[in-house]
C-alpha cells in the first residue's frame, strides 16, 4: 500500500463504522497517518479494504491494530503460509500412535513436527489416558505461543524494513 492510498482506507472505515473520524488538529492528523500507515502499509491495498470489511461485520468500532493482524493473516492466506491452529491440532492427533510413532513423524507438517519435537513423544502420548485433555490442551498453548511468536518476529522484522528503507532514503 501506498501512503496515498490511506485516503481510500479512511474512506472506507468512514463508510463502516459512523464513529470513524479522522482527528482535525495537524499534530493528531500527522500521528494517525503514521500510526496507520505503519499499521497497514507492508499489506496490499486490496487486502487492507478487505479486512476492513471483514473486521466490520462483527465488531462495531474500528480498531487499527486488529485490521492488521487479520491483514497479516489475509496475506498469509494467500501466500500459503497461514497456519491453522485447529488443523494442526488434528493432525497430531492422527499421527498419535505406539507402534507407527516413527513413520507418523515424518508425515507430519514441518510445523506439526515443530509442535510435537520428538517422534517419542507421539508413542508416548498414545499410552496416555489424558490425549483428549491435558496434552492437547497443552499443544494447543503451544502452538499458539510459536504462532505469537512468530508473527511478533515478523512485526520486528517489518519495523526494522521500514526503518531501514527511510535510512537508506
Amino acid at each position: 500500500m501506498k501512503k496515498e492510498d490511506l485516503l481510500k482506507v479512511y474512506a472506507c472505515a468512514g463508510a463502516l463504522w459512523s464513529s470513524f473520524k479522522i482527528p482535525q488538529r495537524e499534530l493528531e492528523a500527522q500521528l494517525f497517518d503514521e500510526v496507520w500507515f505503519d499499521t497497514l502499509g507492508a499489506y496490499d491495498i486490496k487486502i487492507v479494504l478487505f479486512s476492513l470489511r471483514e473486521y466490520a461485520k462483527t465488531n462495531d468500532f474500528c480498531n487499527i491494530a486488529k485490521v492488521g493482524l487479520l491483514c497479516d493473516k489475509f496475506t498469509q492466506m494467500q501466500n500459503g503460509t497461514w497456519i491453522d491452529e485447529e488443523e494442526v491440532l488434528k493432525e497430531i492427533r492422527k499421527a498419535i500412535s505406539y507402534g507407527k510413532y516413527r513413520e507418523n513423524f515424518e508425515k507430519l507438517s514441518p510445523f506439526a513436527k515443530e509442535i510435537v519435537g520428538h517422534p517419542a513423544y507421539l508413542a508416548k502420548w498414545a499410552q496416555s489416558s489424558e490425549v483428549d485433555t491435558v496434552i492437547m490442551s497443552n499443544l494447543r498453548k503451544t502452538v499458539r505461543n510459536v504462532l505469537e511468536k512468530r508473527q511478533t518476529e515478523n512485526s520486528l522484522k517489518a519495523v526494522a524494513g521500514k526503518e531501514q528503507k527511510k535510512l537508506n532514503g
